[in-house]
This record gives C-alpha cells, structure tokens and sequence, in this order.
C-alpha cells in the first residue's frame, strides 16, 4: 500500500539512503498526484520529501514542498500532520533567517498543538470518566444480581423447612393416630 511505501521512504531517509529515498517518494508522490483523493497522504508525502531538501540544505525547496502539503489539507481536521508541517516550516525559515516566517509558523504549530494536546487530555479525561462510570453501574448490577440471589436462596431453604416441618407434623400425627 501506499502508506508501507511512504513508511518504507521515511525509513531509507533515517538509514541516509537518499538516492534510494529520492526514487522511491519521487514514484510515490507521481502516484498520489494521480488519485487526487488521497491529500493527507500526498500531502504527508511532501513533508517527508521536505525533510530529504532540508537535510540537503535547500530549503527554498523543502518550504515549497511543504507548502505544496499544507495547502492540500488546510481546510481538512488532520491536525497532527499540520503540526508536523508548521513546525517544519519554522524550522526551514529559522535556517534561511526569515523571522517573520519564522515566527508566525511557530506560533501556529504551538497554537495546533497547544488545541489537540488540550482535546487529547479532555478526550482521556471523558474515557477515564466513562470507564469509571461503567464500573459503577457494573458494581451496582453485581450487588443487585448478589441480593436477588440471596433472596432466591431465603425463599428456598423456608420452602425447604416448611416442607420438612409439614412432612415431620403429617408423619407425628400418623404415628398418634397408629397408636
């Protein structure tokens, strides 16, 4: 699948094989451009291609590539991918000397990820709450299940003693009447 091969990409990066790397994003991205339906992967394609410029010291290039991916899912919820383009943004024009660039990608991907890290623990907050919760109902059903038992029990040992009793008065009285 596409998503192994830009994987497979992210790993010859890290292992500095860049002339594999290069044909292999390079076949990628030719693909992904022809779907046309797929823009987180294209646009994630284009930050991993950013990263080979950015180690090749161009980063005209890897800032036009990553512009290139965040273009693509600008106006999409995939925030996580975005605070990985802006803060490659900000590190290219931290490299070239563009403060203003610089500044304004920073303070976007602080501001994304400050947002989704904020969702992320109100997310676990709300699970941990809804597991708690469960585990409550669950308790109350097992106390619930535990008295309708121990009821049930009662009622069948007093049936119990109550045909004993009634069985031992029948067989006393049979006895009185033998006599």
């Amino acid at each position: 699948t596409i998503e192994n091969r830009i994987f497979r990409s992210s790993y010859l990066l890290k292992l500095n094989k860049l002339p594999e790397y290069k044909t292999l994003i390079d076949s990628i991205i030719t693909d992904l451009e022809h779907q046309k339906n797929q823009p987180f992967l294209l646009a994630l394609a284009y930050e991993n291609l950013s990263q080979y410029y950015f180690l090749r010291q161009d980063y005209a290039t890897a800032i036009e590539k990553l512009e290139a991916g965040l273009q693509l899912i600008e106006n999409l919820p995939f925030n996580n991918l975005k605070i990985k383009i802006y803060e490659s943004l900000s590190r290219n024009y931290y490299a070239l000397h563009n403060d203003a660039k610089y500044h304004q990608y920073n303070k976007l991907y602080n501001d994304v990820k400050t947002k989704t890290d904020s969702s992320s623990k109100e997310g676990i907050r709300y699970l941990v709450k809804l597991v708690e919760t469960n585990q409550n109902k669950n308790i109350e059903f097992q106390k619930h299940l535990l008295l309708r038992s121990f009821w049930f029990l009662i009622l069948i040992l007093s049936l119990i003693i109550l045909v004993l009793l009634t069985y031992f008065l029948l067989i006393k009285s049979k006895n009185k009447d033998l006599k």
